[in-house]
């Protein structure tokens, strides 16, 4: 079991479903050759199988390196595209969403009791707020980007056909 968590969990909640749901259009030089290197590592832990394949995906709006913890990445070193975190032994069955493929996500509540114990009170509160829908702020990648420009110009030249 991999369960994203820390600040990549918030950035996975914060992602905009319109956003997160959107496919891309074509298969980029760049995603392609990522998908091809996490494909022939041979020794990729879990953590990098269970993200790599879906960094293009559902994880489009998590900065890299994605933050991960897992039954067996206690061991494992932090990488351009993963950084490993010990699982917590409070963790109940609740505190996880399943995304699938044995990855998961911390819930927003587990996600904002966590984040607290390393950010400041009033940091803290402005995530209670974008968490209640007072307002709203999504973490922009690249490939969230990408993505959102890949829909419009595919939306215009849709509207520009008779």
């Amino acid at each position: 079991m991999v369960i994203i968590c820390g600040i990549s969990a918030w950035q996975l909640h914060a992602t905009a479903p319109a956003i997160r749901d959107l496919s891309n259009w074509e298969e980029g030089p760049a995603r392609l050759a990522r998908r091809e290197a996490a494909r022939l590592r041979s020794n990729a832990n879990e953590g990098i199988d269970a993200v790599a394949m879906r960094l293009d995906a559902d994880l489009k709006g998590v900065s890299t390196p994605v933050h991960l913890m897992g039954d067996h990445l206690g061991s494992s070193r932090k990488s351009a595209l993963v950084v490993p975190h010990r699982r917590f032994e409070d963790l109940r069955p609740e505190d996880v969403i399943p995304l699938g493929n044995d990855l998961y996500v911390l819930s927003i509540e587990r996600t904002l009791l966590d984040l607290a114990r390393s950010e400041s009170f009033a940091q803290t509160v402005l995530r209670c707020l974008e968490a209640c829908g007072i307002y709203a702020v999504s973490a922009e990648t690249d490939r969230s980007r990408a993505t959102v420009t890949d829909y419009l110009q595919a939306y215009a030249t849709a509207l520009s056909k008779p």
